[in-house]
């Protein structure tokens, strides 16, 4: 049947051509304060583009079966991932199978992926969902790089579930006194120049023992104000040693205390 009228119309300043080709209905935008003479010219430009497409007649775009592009996928995920990463994307090809086999990249829309989606909800595999969405959001984008596929990635319109963060337990005190028999206590690192640590102020009797000894047992708030005399560093109301005199030439170059 032959096409009735330009299919031209106009939707607040913009213009839009709708027709209707070998049983595809095609919507496509014109453009935006021109004339109605301008928009048909243009839109008669489209029309002869899909029709080259088509018929053959101009370059077709790439494209490919799901079906090849999982192959050529796997192939290179296991040269180039480790075999559990590539097994899990085997896996997800295969689910994905289920719904996309035969049909060309092209031809799966965001529909078609959200429809997947929601039948693997569904079969109560909720983390699986979203894998197999990363899988082949990351097909389309390989098929693209390789030259395989020509077109949107209809998976970036495709949201993925929220999934769970996991179950907040608490431990049991025989849990608690097993953790705490299995970890090791810090270690205060010793002195370069072998001057005693000085523990914090505050911080007295046997816990001030063991920061002043620096045993391996000791408690978090004995580190806080320890402090190491560097080289260059001495009290202000002493005269600086000598050179080359170090603390046991007696040469007056001792730790400054803590203030």
């Amino acid at each position: 049947m032959a096409r009735r009228g330009d299919g031209l119309y106009l939707r607040g300043a913009t213009w839009w051509v709708k027709f209707i080709h070998q049983g595809t209905r095609y919507q496509l935008r014109i453009g935006k304060g021109i004339p109605r003479t301008v928009a048909r010219e243009i839109a008669q430009v489209k029309r002869v583009a899909i029709l080259k497409g088509e018929v053959g007649l101009g370059r077709k775009r790439a494209d490919v079966t799901f079906d090849d592009a999982a192959e050529k996928f796997l192939t290179w995920a296991a040269a180039n991932k480790r075999p559990r990463t590539a097994r899990t994307y085997r896996q997800c090809l295969e689910a994905l199978a289920v719904s996309f086999a035969g049909k060309r990249l092209s031809a799966i829309s965001a529909f078609d992926i959200e429809r997947h989606k929601q039948v693997r909800l569904k079969a109560g595999v909720r983390v699986m969902a979203n894998r197999e969405r990363e899988v082949l959001r990351a097909l389309y984008n390989r098929c693209r790089e390789w030259g395989l596929y020509e077109g949107d990635n209809p998976v970036e319109k495709v949201k993925g579930v929220r999934e769970s963060e996991g179950r907040l337990r608490f431990l049991d005190e025989d849990e608690e006194d097993q953790l705490l028999a299995e970890a090791t206590a810090p270690t205060l690192r010793p002195s370069p120049r072998g001057y005693p640590r000085r523990p914090a102020p505050g911080v007295r009797g046997a816990d001030a023992g063991a920061c002043g000894r620096g045993l391996p047992h000791w408690p978090a708030d004995c580190a806080v104000g320890l402090r190491q005399v560097g080289q260059d560093e001495t009290r202000a109301d002493e005269p600086r040693a000598a050179s080359g005199a170090g603390p046991s030439q007696g040469g007056g170059h001792r730790p400054a205390p803590l203030r």
